[in-house]
């Protein structure tokens, strides 16, 4: 939440409460003045819940495809590594150099 968001959001509800406000006594007779702008608030808070509503559908909708496509993801890349080793073993040679088998650098003989 940086500062935008303390900030500016605030002024765009108030700049908008404020217009409603003037423009009540075109959209109002003497019945329904007292409910408008209480109807106007709930119109607001309605139209971020739709939004972040639709937002979360989305965005989760795309994390579910995302997860699960992982272990699929993870197989092929497994496969790959099967048929495409080093050719000299260019990868672990320096690792396990020292870990050798026999009469070479690393036997205790």
């Amino acid at each position: 939440m940086g500062i935008q968001d303390v900030l500016i959001t605030p002024f765009y509800l108030f700049l908008f409460s404020v217009i409603a406000y003037w423009l009540r006594p075109y959209f109002t007779d003497t019945k329904t003045r007292k409910y408008f702008m209480s109807a106007l608030y709930v119109r607001f808070f309605g139209a971020v819940a739709l939004g972040s509503l639709i937002f979360s559908f989305v965005f989760w909708g795309f994390g579910f495809l995302r997860m699960g496509t992982t272990g699929l993801t993870a197989q092929a890349e497994g496969a790959i590594d099967l048929y495409f080793e080093p050719e000299d073993g260019a990868l672990t040679t320096p690792v396990f150099s020292n870990l050798s088998y026999g009469d070479e650098a690393g036997s205790a003989d």
